[in-house]
Formats: structure tokens, C-alpha cells, sequence
């Protein structure tokens, strides 16, 4: 069985809803659409949607059909990590222009933008808590930084 037939079989993709659709074939599926390499992928929290991350764009994807649904453009600079909110509606996007910025999943308007002191490493919400971490890389120290951040949804 090849690595692409486990990795489609394992029940945890059927327990959480994943679509089956991106294991159409052992290969998967390709997305064609970013002009330079990915640097970052995430699957929405129902797993219909996927974000992949580039230089200066965020695309989301219908893991179902692999149509392109969005496009999200912003960043000055290389995308380096991208993460869903639990309930799926926002999407946070880290960059080496040293901000984040949270998105609308349903329309692609932009929510918000971050400053940050140094490129954004990673980022993640807290699966509970309305929180955003994020971490970057740590200006002169070497030393990266988490910050905590607060999500209030209007």
C-alpha cells in the first residue's frame, strides 16, 4: 500500500468529516495557482477548505473540487504560516513582513493587520480560548517571542 493510500485510510480523516475527494487518486490532487512556491498549508477545522500560503498571497481552496475560491493579498512578503480559528470564519496569516493579518474565510475581507517586531514564524488559536499565538523570530536576541492575542468577533 503506498504512503498516499494509508494516509487516506486512516480513520481520524473519517472521524473529523475530511472530504475524500483530494484521494481521488494516490497522488492527490494538484493547485495550481501561486506564482512561487508554497511555503504553508492548513485544512478549515470541517476540513472543506484549505489555505495555502506564498509569496505576499493566501489562496483558499474547495478540497472538494480543488476550485480556487479566494485569493488574499496583503503581505509585502513571503507567507510563512496560515491557521484557521476553530469555528472556521477567521483565518490568521503570518508573514515575513512582520505582520499578521486575520481574514474573513467566507468572503476574503480582510479583518485585520498585526504589527509584529520581527518576521512571523508560526501561528495558532488556542482550540478553547478566542486567542491567537503568535510567534516570531526574535529580532537581535535570537530569542522568538509569543504574543497572545485576544479575537473578539463583533
Amino acid at each position: 500500500m503506498r504512503a498516499a493510500e494509508r494516509l487516506c485510510t486512516r480513520p481520524w480523516l473519517k472521524r473529523r468529516n475530511r472530504p475524500e475527494a483530494l484521494a481521488a487518486s494516490p497522488r492527490g490532487r494538484i493547485l495550481a495557482g501561486h506564482d512561487g512556491s508554497v511555503t504553508c498549508v492548513a485544512f478549515s477545522p470541517d476540513g472543506w477548505t484549505l489555505a495555502s500560503g506564498s509569496h505576499r498571497t493566501v489562496r483558499l481552496w474547495d478540497t472538494a473540487t480543488g476550485a480556487l475560491r479566494q485569493t488574499l493579498a496583503g503581505h509585502a512578503a513571503e507567507v510563512k504560516s496560515v491557521a484557521f480559528a476553530p469555528d472556521g470564519r477567521t483565518l490568521a496569516s503570518g508573514s515575513w513582513d512582520q505582520t499578521v493579518r486575520l481574514w474573513e474565510v467566507a468572503t476574503g475581507k480582510p479583518l485585520a493587520w498585526l504589527p509584529c517586531d520581527d518576521r512571523v514564524l508560526a501561528l495558532w488559536f488556542d482550540p478553547v480560548l478566542p486567542q491567537l499565538r503568535v510567534a516570531d523570530a526574535g529580532g537581535a536576541a535570537h530569542v522568538p517571542r509569543v504574543y497572545l492575542l485576544e479575537i473578539v468577533h463583533p
